[in-house]
């Protein structure tokens, strides 16, 4: 029974829930690296993670080179 519904927060409410919701709450690989075996979502979810990442790296190097 979950409530969806819009409320108003006080400021600190409102920062603690805006900061969680942007932070990774749980860490899989801490706790159990195991689940990406057994889990296909995981699996796609890490693969993107990584690929993301590996961009990042990519597009990091690319303008450093490129002002020197």
């Amino acid at each position: 029974n979950w409530d969806f519904n819009d409320y108003e927060v006080c400021r600190s409410s409102y920062r603690y829930l805006t900061s969680a919701f942007k932070r990774t709450l749980v860490n899989i690989e801490k706790e159990n690296d195991q689940l990406y075996s057994f889990v296909e979502e995981l699996q796609q979810i890490r693969k993107l993670r990584q690929d993301i990442l590996r961009m990042k790296v990519k597009k990091f190097f690319e303008y450093f080179f490129s002002i020197f």
